[in-house]
């Protein structure tokens, strides 16, 4: 499986990014998911070990093997292991159905995210859990912020939210505080459900 899931990760993300490289919204997707931040901790970075990164593809925060062909069309997220997702599939409409979302480095349980290769339960960023859902050490008060609960959820060290790359390009920041039923329709292609972009 980690061969079959390290091409799957590798050739669709280069397929995310030939895609959108050549058109005016991919330009602008690109731009604006390469200039989030400007230090560390956000972008990527080659040292040490494999390419680090803070941004991931929607995917379903699951370590089944091929979850997504197994799945209903309404509960599919773009990408999964052995995806075969094409634009024509994105019933919901490419600006209300997330692409890419925003990640940190560290996670409590798991691994983080790597560009271009697999590592255990590096499976893309799910929507399904929440933004920000921060890990709480035992004998704190508090969630442990920049470090993510567990692998495959998604969030950031800005202010009150994360960013997400939508079907259509555009980067959207939405609020830790988005409704959970909301975020879910989002991150779906196919569920039929009419949603406002928040």
């Amino acid at each position: 499986m980690s061969g079959s899931f390290l091409l799957w990760k590798q050739d669709y993300k280069n397929y995310v990014y030939h895609a959108l490289k050549n058109t005016t919204t991919g330009s602008t997707f690109f731009h604006s998911f390469t200039h989030l931040g400007t230090g560390a901790p956000y972008g990527t970075s080659v040292a040490p070990g494999p390419a680090k990164t803070n941004y991931e593809l929607s995917a379903d925060q699951t370590i089944s093997c091929n979850y997504w062909a197994s799945q209903g069309v309404t509960a599919r997220k773009m990408f999964g292991e052995n995806s075969k997702c094409k634009i024509s599939d994105v019933k919901d409409g490419t600006s209300n159905t997330i692409m890419v979302c925003e990640t940190t480095r560290t996670v409590a349980n798991g691994e983080p995210p790597a560009w271009g290769m697999r590592g255990w339960v590096t499976t893309g960023g799910d929507v399904d859990p929440g933004i920000n859902v921060w890990d709480i050490p035992t004998g704190w008060t508090r969630g442990d912020v920049g470090n993510l609960n567990s692998w495959g959820q998604v969030g950031s060290l800005h202010t009150g939210g994360a960013h997400f790359g939508m079907g259509d390009g555009a980067v959207r920041f939405f609020s830790e505080n988005t409704d959970l039923t909301l975020l879910r329709r989002l991150g779906t292609i196919s569920d039929g459900s009419v949603v406002e972009v928040p």
